[in-house]
Order: structure tokens, then sequence, then C-alpha cells
């Protein structure tokens, strides 16, 4: 049924109404034709003298009853016939003219012949109301998706519905990307719970609620500046069914293993988004392999504009992670995870809000892998077994206050307070070439970020930031291995060795902003800031030998670090034309550094100048051209200034720069894009160079037992990348095509032992295609393949092509009963074994017998692949790595929703 409210028009048309009487009018009339026969004939046209067609033209009686109506024809005309000799009245309606009422006797003439004028009123079709859900639409920079056109059955989280959503991409860490951009948010209801950590909402909330997902194009985090600044940002707003607001709902699932392994999972969401206060809980305890919050850091240290501050953190020089295989989660992560996520935000009154977060993340996870690693830098060469396992404890709590005031419409402050604390303990177990060594690494953090934000307008165009920023980290880090393996480094013998190693960072920043929109689009942007940083690094490395301990001169840092910034900034978007605007800018940095060591005291007071120059072209409203020009002018930093030795994990030992250096860095892109997110075909491309004068690169001493790696400054580094993204929807077959086409090509030197300069070109390139179906039937599918091809050439050539092709095949065989089938294929292609591709395949089995439970059969790993190995090259190596995966098992799963 179709609905069409016209507000300000006093107009309602009810179609369904006007045909159910209507009908036995006309009945009537045929059956009286001889009795009436009088009839009314009219024009209807605008003040220009044009017909006007498709006006409603209603007929009532005295008494305002609807005898029958009509819609002009492309002349203008219409007709009434076969009526009583009687008075009449005549409405006219049409959108953007007067309604026009007018009085027919017919009781003296049999035939009345009208010529109608209507007078012109603009007037604005506020609503439109269309019953019949749309799965996509797009009005202005906002595309709504429709929640109920997009779901299978399979769906459980949030990420789940974005991944079929098209325009958006769901990497495999949970990165949301539309296009090659990733979004700023998901909020809910129009209000943001975790900025940048959006992935611990994505993951987690039950896609159950959701009624409409609304992409925010053009979006600007700070309200003040929606149509001043120009943006390119995109976010997310999750709208929820009516049932679903102001209430409490959510859901508890719990799952345990069956005829297996000890597995269990068990998370829960308690939410209630009302119009004054919002409140989102949520837990997760599992072993089964889930990450269900994403990288954290992203929560801890997110802030969706840049502010003053933002890109600053302490150093943490030593891990342990090692690298993991390219597989999902529920394969490869053995863990022991527990989650609590507290979240809410308050409306204190009319101007003020709080937002409180509290997080608390408790995790043990295992890894197991061996390895086969060949080295060789053209004239020595040797090999490395290693038998490898690792254990991580983690503990992190999180707590965040955000107090936002809006003392009139157009002045807004924002005052924020965060805090971390981290406690890893890291232990290993290493068979070296046979020797069996331990090691153990503690690392703590204390993380205190302050920051407030005053936004004023002082005309509807102009726009005043400013900002201030506190930030407070320690990064202590202790770590010992209990046997010695670097005699060939130290000329000397020891039983073990151990370092303890601190960075802590004060820093202070303020800044001040201003822009200021022009007539005919141009936009001014000011801003003008400081910042003082101040680190202390002290490390401390020992040789243990018969319980002394013994510190060799070059492996010990005791230094201050003084980084104080002083930066002014002007930008300038030039609008030519309504479809093509120039952006130019300049920065200019002045910056007074010092380094205090145990010996000497290097200072450096460097300007620094970073123009760039963009265009922006919207051909038409499908295409989209942009290209950009940057020249970016740095120094060094703490990471490599450092004058001695630091040991920075098993056999790898570094040591930083000794001076100070300005390098200069260009860069240029070219990105364009075809189609919006409502068309059926959709296509975004970009391609960048950059280019050195100078960088930093490495002289590595490359020996079996260790590796000692020294910077030293190169010129002449460039890179080109390119990326393709094409969204295509066949009608006729339901399915949506994706094709995906990229890669980068590099070039830069380094020194390895007594080699002269190696010249080192390196290439990635990747390509893959999708295919998702979307029938209303018993069946769906879900399939695609990538295809990822590296290549290092340096006196020799080595390349290397992998594969991964996967099969999801959903069953809806009613409404109460699903299946989805997942299967996997990964390929390696220069694996020395025979066995060179792997297999793997799930089940989940899905019964709801009612809307608020839901009944699962899991089983994970059908074919009960145990080992998995990849390959994977450097310009110095070839590793071939066998990773052990989690086992089969069988789960039973019950979720309940209330």
């Amino acid at each position: 049924m179709l609905k069409i409210y016209k507000i300000n028009a006093n107009i309602i048309f009810n179609v369904k109404m006007i045909k159910n009487k209507t009908f036995p009018l006309l009945f009537l009339f045929l059956c009286c034709n001889t009795l009436f026969s009088q009839n009314i004939h009219g024009i209807i046209v605008n003040e220009q003298n044009t017909f006007l067609n498709n006006v409603s033209v209603i007929l009532k009686s005295n008494e305002n009853k609807t005898i029958a109506y009509r819609f002009t024809g492309a002349d203008g005309s219409f007709s009434f016939t076969d009526l009583e000799a009687k008075e009449y009245l005549l409405q006219c309606n049409s959108l953007g003219y007067e309604k026009q009422l007018i009085t027919i006797d017919l009781s003296k003439e049999k035939t009345k012949k009208i010529n109608i004028i209507l007078i012109e009123k603009p007037e604005e079709l506020q609503e439109i109301i269309i019953e019949v859900p749309v799965a996509l639409k797009q009005k202005k920079d906002t595309v709504t998706y429709n929640v109920k056109s997009f779901l299978d059955g399979t769906e459980y989280t949030v990420e789940d519905l974005l991944k079929k959503l098209p325009g958006v991409q769901v990497d495999e860490n949970g990165t949301i990307k539309v296009g090659n951009q990733e979004i700023e948010k998901i909020m809910v209801e129009g209000d943001d719970f975790f900025e940048k950590g959006y992935k611990i909402l994505s993951k987690n909330m039950p896609v159950k609620p959701l009624k409409e997902v609304e992409l925010l194009q053009n979006y600007s985090n700070n309200k003040h500046l929606k149509g001043i600044e120009n943006s390119d940002k995109v976010a997310l707003n999750l709208k929820l069914e009516d049932d679903a607001k102001r209430q409490w709902f959510g859901n508890f699932d719990a799952g345990y293993g069956v005829a297996s392994e000890n597995r269990y999972t068990a998370y829960s969401n308690l939410m209630n988004f009302g119009k004054k206060d919002k409140y989102y809980f949520l837990t997760n305890l599992n072993n089964i392999g889930d990450d269900s919050t994403g990288d954290i850091s992203h929560l801890i240290r997110s802030s969706n504009d840049f502010v003053v501050g933002d890109d600053q953190m302490a150093q943490q020089f030593l891990s342990l992670a090692p690298s993991t295989a390219s597989l999902r989660d529920n394969r490869t992560n053995f863990n022991n995870a527990e989650m609590l996520s507290l979240n809410s935000i308050f409306t204190l009154s009319v101007k003020s809000k709080l937002k409180a977060i509290a997080f608390l993340n408790a995790n043990e996870q295992n890894f197991y892998r061996n390895s086969y690693d060949w080295f060789s830098d053209g004239q020595t060469s040797f090999e490395n077994k290693e038998d490898y396992f690792m254990r991580q404890k983690r503990l992190s709590a999180f707590g965040k206050l955000d107090l936002t005031h809006d003392f009139s419409k157009k002045s807004t402050l924002e005052v924020t307070t965060r805090y971390n604390y981290a406690d890893n303990k890291d232990r290993s177990t290493i068979n070296f070439n046979d020797n069996n060594l331990e090691e153990r690494l503690k690392t703590t953090t204390n993380f205190v970020d302050s920051k407030i934000l005053y936004t004023t307008k002082p005309s509807d165009k102009k726009v005043w930031i400013l900002a201030g920023r506190f930030i407070n980290e320690a990064t202590p880090q202790n770590y010992t291995v209990n046997q010695f393996v670097y005699q060939d480094l130290f000329k000397r013998d020891a039983d073990a060795v151990k370092q303890n190693s601190a960075n802590t960072m004060h820093f202070y920043g303020f800044e001040a902003k201003y822009l200021d929109r022009r007539p005919k689009g141009h936009l001014l942007e000011f801003a003008t800031g400081a910042e003082f940083r101040n680190d202390d690094l002290n490390t401390t490395f020992y040789l243990i030998d018969n319980q002394a301990e013994i510190r060799p001169d070059d492996f010990q840092n005791n230094l201050k670090f003084q980084n104080y910034s002083y930066y002014t900034s002007l930008n300038y978007s030039y609008r030519l034309w309504n479809n093509f605007r120039i952006a130019s800018s300049v920065k200019l940095n002045y910056l007074s550094q010092k380094i205090e060591g145990q010996q000497e005291v290097k200072k450096n007071d460097p300007f620094l100048l970073t123009p760039s120059l963009n265009f922006t072209w919207e051909i038409n409203n499908k295409n989209k051209l942009q290209a950009g020009y940057n020249y970016n002018m740095k120094t060094n930093n703490l990471l490599n200034m450092y004058p001695n030795y630091l040991h920075t994990g098993f056999r790898n030992f570094t040591t930083g720069y000794t001076d100070f250096v300005k390098f200069a860095n260009h860069s240029s892109s070219l990105m364009y894009s075809f189609g919006n997110f409502s068309d059926r075909f959709f296509m975004s491309a970009m391609a960048g160079y950059g280019f050195s004068d100078e960088y930093f690169s490495s002289q590595t001493i490359l020996a079996q037992n260790y590796t000692v790696s020294t910077p030293i400054v190169l010129k002449d580094q460039s890179m080109i990348y390119y990326n393709l993204n094409t969204d295509y929807y066949f009608k006729p077959i339901k399915t949506n095509l994706k094709f995906v086409f990229g890669g980068t090509s590099s070039q830069y030197q380094n020194y390895v032992n007594a080699s002269d300069i190696r010249d080192i070109t390196s290439t990635s390139i990747n390509y893959g295609m999708e295919l998702r179906s979307g029938f209303s039937g018993i069946f769906n599918y879900h399939f695609g393949t990538k295809w990822d091809y590296n290549k290092f050439e340096t006196t020799n050539v080595f390349d290397y092509t992998n594969n991964r092709t996967f099969v999801n095949l959903n069953f809806r065989f009613s409404k109460k009963l699903y299946a989805v089938l997942q299967s996997e294929r990964y390929y390696f292609g220069n694996l020395s074994q025979n066995k060179k591709d792997f297999y793997f395949s799930d089940l989940n089995i899905d019964y709801r017998p009612n809307e608020k439970i839901s009944l699962r059969f899991a089983v994970n790993n059908i074919f009960n692949t145990d080992t998995f190995v990849s390959y994977s090259l450097t310009d110095i190596s070839i590793s071939e790595t066998n990773y052990k995966l989690i086992p089969r098992y069988a789960l039973l799963r019950a979720e309940f929703r209330f």
C-alpha cells in the first residue's frame, strides 16, 4: 500500500479508500446511464498556459462526499460523464500549485466545459513513506541499507551483516572500509561509544534489533564543522526497530564442547538505547579462538579527528609476539579469553552529556610452531631450525570519561580523560638448532591522557577550535633468556642474558585552529600550536656468568631526549566551479631537539617546510576524480637516536643513529570513483607514488646465532602502489560480484655483512573476486578466491604465489532451521614438501523454535587438519613455518534473546 504525506498542503491520498468507494459508484452509474446524462469536460493549465498532466481532480457532492476522481492526461484534459442534474464541487490538486475549488451547476445545462488555471505555490515534499521495503536508498550524503533485505539467517553479529552490504568491506581483522576509506566510528541511534575502537561493538552486538544501517559520507566528527570543513570521512549509524528503543533488551549465548577436548564459549549483551540515556554492557568468555575485541589499542588511543598529541606514545623495544598463520582465529588462536565492557552515555541536561567506558580484558594465548629458515647475502649462507612454544598472559584495564557541554548552539566544550593499565607476561620455550632455551618477558604499561577541546562559531561559516593535551606513559620491560648463544658476538662465554628497559614519556600540547567557509564555497584553514615531549630511556643489558652480572659497555643506554615543536599551517581550498576544487596548504615547523647521553649533549634546531596541493573534480553525480601531491620533511626521533645496542628479541640487536638528520619525502596520488552505493555498479581505484631523497636503511651483520643491525643513511628510495575495488549486482540472478586488485613495488638499498651496497626491488600483487547471492529461497552461496604474488630481486630473484579459495553454502530449510557449510583451500606454491594445499571445513546448524531461542550445533575443522605450513621470504631469507592448529571439536550452543 502506498501512502503519500505532504506537509503544508492538506492533501492525503489513500488509494485503497478511493478504490473501495469508486467501484460501487461506477457500477451505479453504469446501471443508471439512461437516467443520468449530464457531463463535465475540462482542461487544466498553468499561468503560462502550459497543459498540466497528472493533476488530481475530485468530484464531490454538496455534502462533501467523494463521487469520483480523475487524473488529467498529457493535454491537461479530464471528463466526468453520466452525472445527475444537480450542483457539484470540483477540487483540483497538484504538487507545487494552489488547490482550486470550483462549484459546477448541472441542473440548467447538460454539458459543462471549463478551463482551469492553477496558480504556482512552491511547496517542499518533506517526507515520502513507502511501506514496501527498499533494500538500499541514497539521499544526499546518506546511504540507507534496509537490514531485512540483506539477512539470510546466518548473521549473529553486526559484523556478519556489514560483510553483506554493497560498498562495505570487512577485512580478516575486523577493520571496516568503504571503498579505500576506513570508517570513523559506528554509532547507535546517533550516539558513539567506542570511536575508532568500533570493533568491540561490531564483533559483539547482535544483529537482531537492527532496522537500518546508515552510511554517512562527508562525515564531520565535530558537529560544528558540518557544512564548513571539506570532509571525505565516512561513518556508520545503526538504527533500531521501534520496539527495541527505550527498553532493556539483549541476549545470552553459551556453548560447550561435545565429545571433544574441553571447549566453551559464553557471551552476553545487555542494552538500552533510550532517548535520554544509553547503556551497552557486554561480556565474552571463550577458549575457541574467538577474538571479541580486535586491536584494543584503537579503543585506548582512539580519536576520530586529529587533535594535538594523537600520534604520541612511549616505545616498547622488546616483543616476543610470534608471526602467526594467515588463518582465521578459530584455527590458530589457542586462547582463554575473558572480557567485560560497561559503556554508558548520560544526558545530564539539555546541554550536557557524559560518556563513561570501563573495559577489562584478560587473555591467555598459546602459540605453537616450528620453522626452517635459509639465509643468504649472496656470499654467506646458513640454515636455522627452530621449534617454538610461547604462552602470553595479558591483562588490560581501561577507563574513559568524556564530558560534553554546549554553552549555546554555537559553542561546545569537550573534556576527556583516559587511563590504561596493562600487564603482559610472555614465556617461550625454544629448541634452536638443538639448543634448548627459555625466554621470559614482563611488560607493564601505565598510560594517562587528558585533553580539552573548545569549539565556537562566531558566525555560521566560521569556527574556532582550541585544544590542549597532556599525556604521561611509562613502559618498563624485563627480559631474560636462560641460555647463551652469543659467543661469537661477545667473544666470551656466559650462562644467560637479561635486559631491563624503560621508556617514560611526558607530553604537553596546545593548538588553535580557525576555519572560514568563504563565499562561492572557498575554505580558509589556519592552525598554530606547540608540542613539548620529554623522553627518558634507560636500558641495561647483562651477561650472567656464575651468578655474576657483567654489563658490556656498548650495550647500555641512559639518555634524555627533548623534542619541542612550534608550528603554523595555512590551508586554502578554492572552488573554481561547483564541481571542481583546488586545495593548497603549507606547514612551517620549528623544532628544538636535544639529546643528553652519558658523555655528551647534542642539539638540533631545524626548520621544516611541508607544502601540499590537491584537487577534487566531481565530474557528474557518478564520476569523481581526486589527485594530490605532498612534500614532507622530518627528522629522527627516539626510535633511531639511542647510541648503544638494544636487545630487541631472541638473536636480534639494534642500535640508533649517532647524529641528527633531516629527510625530505615526496608523495603523489590519484583516485577515481564511479557510481554511488545505491547503483548496481560501483568502482573505486587509486594509485600513488612515493620518493625519498634520503632515508634510513640498515647495515646488518648476519650470523647463524645473532643479527646486529645499524641504521645508515642512503639516497633514493621509491614506492609505487595501486588498488582497484568493484561491486556489480547481477539483478537477474540476484548475485553481487566483488573484484579486487592491488599491489606495491618498492626500491631501496642496504648492506649485509661485507657485501657491497645491495639494490633491492620488492613487488607484491594481489587480486581476487567474490560472488554472493541474495535468493529468497532455500539456498544461497558465497564463494571467492584471492591470489598473492610476492617477489624480491637482489643478486638473486625469489618469488612465490599463494592462493586462498573459499565456498560458503547457506541452507534455509524453513523459517526455523538453517545450516551453513564453510570450506577453505590454501595453496602455497613454493613449499619444499609435496603437500602444498590445505583444506578446512566448518558446519553450523541453527534451529530457532521461536523468536527468543536459538539452538546451534557447530563442528569446527571437520577434516581435523592439525598442522598448517606457510611460505614467506625477505631480501635475505626464505622461511617455511609449520603451525599447530586447533583440532576438530563439536559445540552445542544455546542463545536466549530478551
